[in-house]
């Protein structure tokens, strides 16, 4: 089936659940953008605050703000009813209580899209709190250095650049890797689902691109969807996400990304100890090339979830099937 979308166009997913306090800033981050080739598509789910008549009052203002309420169901359903109305030839996701910092900044990933040959666009963040105060430095800008700005493998990209951040809210995607392939948001997961997405967009992507400008302010507060209490409390949830990661593992050709994401699915096995979760994904994991994870799952040696001790195995490990190819 043949996909035809308006070319250089970015449709903006933004699901909304009662966030009548930031929406403005968010909406209005997205009306100063110096690109203005862009569709918004607000998905109200369910708020029983003002943010539905505060979305329309933008539509009404600007034809490019599309909004449409339903009956609360959770982010996933939310987005992957956006994702069937996406015009554009790129997707970029915006949480409601966030915003962009830089007016550039959609200008800059389509440009970086549009005159490379890669499949994905990351920038990075700035932490800040209810009143847009910072937070902190992101530590892990240090860690990115040596990937600014370069084409990277999708190994690469996973082990050097994401570090433990699977924030989909940074990343311009192509819309027709994600409707060719049916790539859609576990509906019912309320954690990890990000990571589950992106990991599958990246399986079917050739390269990436990693910008360091800090476009994008993440909020952090108490009304947060990833503000998690408990880990536990979501263990279902991990589990539903380690199911819909063991195809792809299981069909990957790629062994470099095939060692990431055994490394992946190995530190959710290691959050699911001690449920009824674990026994069944734990078997799975026995079929892992590399010993070392499947001991790991177990807990008889430590890795800290994403420590850099894992990171550099990870490296070591795709560096050696690199070599095996030459």
């Amino acid at each position: 089936m043949a996909y035809i979308y308006e070319k250089g166009m970015v449709s903006v997913i933004i699901p909304v659940y009662n966030a009548s306090i930031f929406i403005r800033q968010c909406l209005d981050s997205l009306l100063r953008q110096s690109y203005v080739n862009w569709q918004a598509i607000l998905i109200d789910d369910g708020s029983v605050d003002s943010s539905y008549s505060i979305c329309q009052e933008y539509s009404r203002l600007d034809a490019r703000f599309q909004v449409i309420s339903k009956q609360n169901e959770g982010v996933s359903k939310a987005r992957n009813l956006a994702l069937d109305l996406c015009k554009g030839e790129f997707v970029f996701f915006l949480d409601a209580d966030d915003y962009l910092l830089e007016e550039s900044c959609l200008e800059r990933m389509v440009s970086e899209m549009e005159n490379n040959d890669i499949d994905l666009v990351r920038i990075d963040y700035q932490a800040v709190d209810e009143n847009s105060t910072m937070l902190f430095i992101n530590g892990n800008l240090n860690l990115r250095k040596k990937y600014f700005s370069k084409t990277l493998s999708v190994s690469d990209y996973c082990v050097h650049v994401i570090v433990d951040e699977y924030f989909l809210c940074l990343n311009l995607l192509r819309n027709e890797i994600i409707q060719k392939n049916r790539i859609r948001f576990i509906e019912g997961c309320r954690m990890r689902e990000d990571a589950a997405f992106l990991l599958i967009y990246l399986s079917y992507s050739k390269q990436v691109m990693y910008l360091p400008n800090i476009c994008y302010a993440y909020r952090k507060h108490s009304g947060a969807a990833t503000a998690v209490p408990s880990i536990k409390i979501y263990s279902k949830d991990l589990s539903m996400v380690f199911d819909s990661l063991w195809p792809l593992l299981r069909d990957c050709t790629d062994k470099a990304y095939c060692s990431y994401l055994e490394f992946f699915l190995s530190n959710i096995v290691v959050d699911l100890r001690g449920s009824e979760f674990f026994q069944k994904r734990y078997g799975l994991c026995q079929q892992f090339r590399h010993k070392s994870l499947r001991y790991y799952c177990l807990g008889l040696f430590c890795f800290t979830d994403v420590s850099l001790s894992a990171l550099n195995f990870i490296d070591r490990c795709i560096k050696k099937i690199k070599k095996s190819y030459v």
